[in-house]
């Protein structure tokens, strides 16, 4: 009788030990690893595109986390014009590789049809968060902003990088391509004042992103300058709003080759990173 009770003890025991372990394993859930990606159409020779995101096109509902067999969505996709841009996706792409193509918007094409003007690939860490402009001429290129900071200076209250209440943040793409290369000098007057302007930014070469300057929250007349050449002009955006605890981009655009009142020709836009 003892040796039964101890055998139905240690049956009790490993049958308990096997469900409790059971429990664990089906209770473990690891969240998928996610990025973000946001397009900006920045080639002023190009013309309206679709976006396809590892064989499926940018923009459609449907498109997370779809591997490259699976069916093409029907759901209609964004079509970005010259010189338009996307929001950030919140966490629909998955990490890891992922394909960018690009096509022209008109004959629309399909994930299996079509002659992409632009295909390279990203890879994307857990929580990275990108901006792809497509800039070029005659060929279509891929420049990618690294957008981590925009979290790393927002969710930072008391650190020495961090965005205060009363600040905000601005940072430079140069997505202008010209026959000559064109250094560029930033810089901002708060609007109305006759005082000197601020110099943000020297020496911006083409195909480069800046990092984030900190300024006083408040609306300033931002100029773009050839760098070397202190009173040539090259563009401006007057009255921009520079919200507190808020994160712009810059980017300049077009090309210094085409009249300044052409669409094609060298100007800059504002983008709000958040």
């Amino acid at each position: 009788m003892f040796k039964l009770r101890t055998y139905l003890s240690l049956s009790g025991f490993l049958t308990l030990a096997f469900f409790a372990a059971s429990c664990k394993k089906d209770n473990t859930f690891s969240p998928p690893e996610i990025a973000s990606i946001r397009f900006v159409h920045a080639a002023p020779n190009a013309p309206s595109v679709n976006i396809l995101l590892n064989n499926n096109r940018f923009g459609d509902s449907v498109y997370a986390f779809l591997s490259s067999a699976a069916p093409t969505p029907t759901s209609t996709p964004i079509t970005l014009t010259f010189p338009g841009a996307t929001t950030h996706t919140q966490g629909f792409v998955s990490a890891g590789s992922n394909r960018v193509r690009v096509f022209p918007a008109s004959p629309r094409a399909t994930p299996r049809s079509g002659t992409a003007v632009l295909d390279a690939t990203l890879d994307l860490g857990k929580d990275a968060i990108r901006t792809v402009f497509v800039i070029g001429n005659s060929t279509l290129e891929a420049l990618v902003a690294n957008d981590d900071r925009i979290t790393t200076i927002l969710d930072t209250l008391d650190g020495a990088n961090g965005l205060r209440a009363g600040q905000g943040a601005v940072r430079v793409v140069h997505a202008s391509l010209s026959a000559t290369p064109l250094n560029v000098n930033v810089i901002a007057r708060p609007t109305g004042s006759t005082a000197a302007a601020t110099t943000l930014f020297s020496g911006v070469t083409p195909r480069s992103v800046t990092d984030y300057a900190t300024v006083t929250a408040g609306n300033y007349d931002l100029f773009v300058l050839r760098a070397g050449g202190a009173s040539d002009t090259l563009a401006r955006a007057l009255n921009t709003a520079i919200n507190s605890r808020r994160v712009f981009t810059v980017y300049a655009r077009g090309t210094i080759d085409s009249a300044s009142t052409s669409p094609r020709g060298f100007n800059v836009s504002i983008l709000t990173d958040r």
